[in-house]
C-alpha cells in the first residue's frame, strides 16, 4: 500500500563541501605522490631496459649521437607518465582522504631514505700535500712553471714565441732516422735554437732545486702549457745531437742535461697527470739524446758523473707508478665529493635545493669509495708492472658501471666516465724507466 501523498519524504543531507584551501592542499599532496612514483618508476625503467639506459647515458654524455631521441624519451616520460598517474588517481578517487595520502607517503618514505643513504666516511683518503710535497720556494717555482698559463683571470706572464723549425717524424729513440733528420736540417735547427727566447725561461726553471706544484685539487685549476716545454726540449735535444755529431761531447751534454734536470724536477711535486706526463715526455727525449751523445762523441768523466746524479734523483720505479695513479685519484675524489654538494653557500639557493634532490640518485661518499677501492687495486698492479691485468681490470670496472643501477645511478655512470685511459700511460712510464735504468747501469760500468 503506497503512502499517502501528504506523507513527508526523507532526503539525505548533502555532504559538506571541503574548503578551497583543503582541496588545494590535497591536490598538492597528490601531485607530490604522483611525482615520487614517477621518479621511482623512471629509475626502475632505466635500470631494467638497456635501450632506455643507453638513452639516459646519452643525456649526460657530450659524445652522444642520440640527443633528439633522448629529448623525446625524457619529454614523453616527464609529461605523459605524471598526467596518466594523476588521471588514474582522479578516476579511482585515490588520495581523496588524508589517510590514503599519508599511507602512500609512509610506504614510499623508506625507499627514498634508502636511495639517499650514503656511506659515512671516505675509506681511501689521499692528501695531495702528503702525496706531492711542494718543497722549498714552492710558490716562486710554481709561478715559473706557469709562465705561459693564464691565472686568476689574468693573462699569462709570458708570451710563447711559437718557434718555427723543421719537425722530425722520428725522435732520438730512433737514432739512425734522427741523425738523418739532424744532418739534413743542421742550419735551420742551429738558428732556431740560437734565437729561442724560451732558453732564459728554461734556465730560470732549472735554477730551482725543486719545482713545486701548488695546484688545488680541482679539474679547473691552472696547469702548465705543454707547447713551450715540448718545443724547448725538442730544440735543445736537436742542438745537443748536432754538437755530438760535430765531436763536441761535453758541449752536447751541457746542452741536454738542463733538459733532463727539469724533466726530473717536474715529476716529484706534480699534482696533475698532465704535468706528470709532460715531465715524462721530456725525460724520454733527453734520455735518448744522452744515449745518442755517448754513442757519437767522447764525454768527460765529470759530465758523466753529473748525468748519473740526475738519473738517480727525481722519482721513478714502482713508487712512481703508484703515485701517478694516486694523483688523479686525489683530484677525482675531490670532484666526486664536492661537485654536487648542497653545502656550498656560494651557490644560489635554487641550485643548492636541486643538488639536495640529487642525493636520491647520487651518493658521493659511496661513489668515492668504489673509485678508491679500484685505485688501490690498480696501483698494486701498476707497481708490479702487470700491464695486461691492469688493462683488463680497468676495462671491467668501466663495464660494471656503464649499466645504470637503481641506487646511486648517477654515481655509477660518473665512475664509468671518470677512469682515465691509464694503460698506455703506464706502459710508456715503464719503458722510460727501462731507458733510465739501462743508461744508469752503463754509466756505472
Amino acid at each position: 500500500m503506497s503512502p499517502p501523498d501528504s506523507a513527508p519524504s526523507f532526503v539525505a543531507p548533502a555532504p559538506a563541501r571541503a574548503s578551497l584551501f583543503d582541496r588545494c592542499l590535497r591536490g598538492l599532496a597528490r601531485l607530490g605522490l604522483v611525482g615520487a612514483l614517477t621518479f621511482l618508476l623512471g629509475l626502475a625503467v632505466i635500470t631494467v631496459s638497456p635501450f632506455i639506459a643507453t638513452a639516459f647515458e646519452a643525456l649526460i654524455s657530450p659524445e652522444s649521437k642520440l640527443p633528439k631521441l633522448v629529448g623525446m624519451l625524457i619529454l614523453l616520460f616527464v609529461i605523459v607518465v605524471p598526467i596518466g598517474l594523476f588521471w588514474v588517481a582522479h578516476r579511482r578517487r585515490w588520495g581523496d582522504s588524508w589517510l590514503s595520502l599519508a599511507a602512500g607517503y609512509l610506504l614510499l618514505a623508506p625507499v627514498f631514505v634508502w636511495l639517499a643513504w650514503d656511506e659515512p666516511t671516505v675509506r681511501f683518503p689521499v692528501s695531495l700535500d702528503e702525496l706531492c710535497p711542494p718543497g722549498p720556494q714552492a710558490e716562486a717555482s710554481w709561478a715559473v712553471t706557469l709562465a705561459f698559463t693564464p691565472r686568476d683571470g689574468k693573462a699569462a706572464p709570458r708570451t710563447y714565441s711559437s718557434p718555427k723549425f723543421p719537425l722530425s717524424a722520428a725522435g732520438p729513440d730512433k737514432p739512425a732516422e734522427w741523425q738523418a733528420y739532424l744532418e739534413k736540417n743542421r742550419e735551420a735547427l742551429h738558428t732556431a735554437w740560437a734565437n729561442l727566447p724560451e732558453r732564459a725561461w728554461w734556465a730560470e726553471l732549472n735554477s730551482f732545486a725543486v719545482l713545486g706544484d701548488l695546484m688545488p685539487a680541482r679539474f679547473d685549476a691552472p696547469i702548465i702549457k705543454f707547447a713551450p716545454y715540448r718545443s724547448t726540449s725538442q730544440l735543445a735535444c736537436a742542438e745537443a745531437g748536432l754538437l755530438a755529431l760535430e765531436g763536441k761531447g761535453d758541449e752536447a751534454m751541457d746542452t741536454v742535461l738542463p733538459v733532463l734536470e727539469v724533466g726530473r724536477k717536474l715529476e716529484p711535486s706534480a699534482r696533475s697527470l698532465v704535468r706528470f706526463m709532460v715531465g715524462r715526455v721530456i725525460q724520454k727525449m733527453s734520455l735518448h739524446t744522452a744515449r745518442f751523445i755517448l754513442d757519437h762523441a767522447t764525454v768527460s768523466l765529470d759530465r758523466k758523473a753529473r748525468l748519473a746524479a740526475v738519473l738517480a734523483g727525481g722519482s721513478g720505479g714502482p713508487a712512481g707508478a703508484r703515485r701517478m695513479l694516486l694523483i688523479e685519484y686525489a683530484i677525482s675524489t675531490n670532484y666526486l665529493l664536492t661537485q654536487f654538494s648542497d653545502q656550498d653557500h656560494h651557490r644560489p639557493a635554487w641550485k643548492r635545493g636541486l643538488f639536495a634532490l640529487f642525493h636520491f640518485v647520487y651518493n658521493p661518499v659511496a661513489t668515492a669509495n668504489r673509485y678508491g677501492a679500484l685505485t688501490a687495486e690498480l696501483a698494486d698492479l701498476a707497481e708490479r708492472r702487470e700491464l695486461a691485468s691492469f688493462g683488463t681490470r680497468a676495462a671491467a670496472f668501466s663495464a660494471e658501471n656503464s649499466r645504470p643501477q637503481f641506487k646511486n645511478m648517477a654515481g655509477g655512470l660518473m665512475l664509468s666516465m671518470t677512469i682515465p685511459a691509464y694503460s698506455k700511460v703506464l706502459d710508456s712510464y715503464w719503458k722510460i724507466e727501462d731507458t733510465r735504468t739501462a743508461l744508469a747501469a752503463d754509466l756505472a760500468k
